[in-house]
């Protein structure tokens, strides 16, 4: 997973999926995924591809952030607006964030266990054929 340094060395971008600075993640994609992890030390600043359409996430796993002027505590998820405005994200304190996009999918989800489908009657046959060794 590429480890990329932004501005003053006060945050690092380790990029999973998508694209950032010209680099790309190593996991391809199916469905257009950008995911990366954000370590910011206390006072790290950094400005993040919000593209207009999609849905924009980030997941507080260590510290405390401002996100957009409203702080986000450690194990707190943010949804925000699909405007295309960009993302700004600053450390109170040192923090790990998990940050994603992607455009969406406009489709039902049904979730069951490790299955997710998009129907329930899905999610029974999904369940059906594991059980019967389908799945290898």
């Amino acid at each position: 997973i590429p480890s990329i340094k932004v501005g003053d060395g006060f945050v690092t971008i380790n990029l999973i999926a998508g694209t950032w600075s010209g680099q790309t993640g190593p996991i391809q994609s199916l469905t257009g995924v950008n995911t990366m992890t954000v370590e910011l030390a206390t006072g790290g600043r950094v400005l993040l591809p919000a593209p207009s359409g999609h849905n924009v996430f980030l997941y507080v796993v260590r510290g405390e952030v401002n996100v957009s002027e409203e702080t986000a505590r450690e194990f707190q998820l943010v949804e925000l607006e699909n405007d295309g405005d960009d993302v700004a994200l600053s450390a109170l304190r040192d923090s790990i964030v998990i940050f994603g996009h992607a455009a969406p999918l406009n489709e039902p989800v049904v979730a069951r266990g490790p299955f997710v489908m998009n129907t329930q009657q899905e999610i029974v046959d999904a369940a059906r054929d594991y059980y019967a060794g389908k799945f290898r």
